[in-house]
């Protein structure tokens, strides 16, 4: 062997110590602090990982959960369309969320996205108990079951509301004509069809604030993984899941083998001592 390889590779070794110590010494520390904290989201309890907002930055979170923490409830945004997050089951990994814009009205107003409810492309999947309700606004009034009055703009025009089966129309609207509008949302199917329908917008209105299950996918399995390991969960915007040691940043364990440097110290202590 070289005489000289053996000083030139000890001499690597500890120059490759100094940028890990000073790598890991700045904002990765500063990341692994401020997501142990605490988070408390406004009428939420202590929440953690997916979620972030308030006060708790974006990569202590999945990037699709960020939560508006300035209202009553929490309010989480899907596809453009913006729901009031009334619980978050941890165990379940589950939130029951409303239309934002319908509640306590279940009526249109200018502010109304008219937007139908979709999940196309979030990291969400609704609860076995959930169905499409369809609700038709401005129509000529008819004697149908389950209407109620809109007022918009000084006119009160006939509303309609009926669960869907998949994607078909209810049949009771094939009577309803001349309607101007209407949306398609989610609803909690066992609150739909366990209450009496003796007051339409009474009934449309407890339907909606009573709102429906979202089951979430956030690498959840990894994220146990991490703090298993001692670590916080968060996200990089470059790879993705990120776990937040005390040191650096690892893609799935602290002290796994490979951190954020993308080097490996075992192989070139192993190099070294040949």
């Amino acid at each position: 062997m070289n005489s000289h390889f053996f000083p030139i590779c000890y001499l690597s070794f500890l120059v490759l110590i100094l940028i890990l110590v000073q790598t890991s010494s700045g904002s990765d520390n500063e990341q692994y602090t401020n997501c142990s904290q605490p988070f408390e989201c406004a009428n939420i309890g202590i929440l953690s990982y997916p979620f972030w907002g308030g006060n708790r930055p974006q990569y202590c979170g999945h990037p699709n959960f960020g939560l508006n923490c300035t209202n009553q409830a929490p309010q989480i945004t899907i596809n453009s369309i913006p729901y009031r997050v009334l619980s978050i089951d941890y165990p379940t990994e589950t939130l029951t969320v409303a239309r934002a814009e319908f509640w306590n009205n279940p009526c249109l107003s200018s502010s109304t996205l008219q937007i139908n409810d979709t999940l196309d492309g979030a990291p969400f999947a609704y609860s076995g108990d959930s169905q499409n309700m369809m609700i038709i606004y401005g129509c000529l009034a008819v004697p149908v079951a389950n209407q109620f009055s809109c007022t918009n703009n000084g006119i009160t025009t006939a509303s309609y509301f009926g669960l869907m089966s998949g994607d078909e129309v209810p049949k009771e609207f094939a009577t309803i004509s001349g309607c101007k509008s209407s949306v398609i949302v989610r609803v909690n199917r066992t609150v739909a069809l366990g209450l009496v329908v003796s007051s339409p917008s009474s009934y449309i209105e407890r339907v909606l604030d009573s709102g429906f299950g979202l089951l979430w996918d956030a690498n959840d399995a990894i994220c146990s993984e991490c703090a298993r390991s001692g670590g916080v969960c968060g996200s990089d915007s470059g790879s993705g899941f990120a776990c937040y040691c005390s040191d650096q940043v690892y893609p799935t364990a602290c002290n796994s083998a490979r951190g954020r440097n993308g080097m490996c110290l075992s192989s070139l202590v192993f190099t070294c001592l040949l």
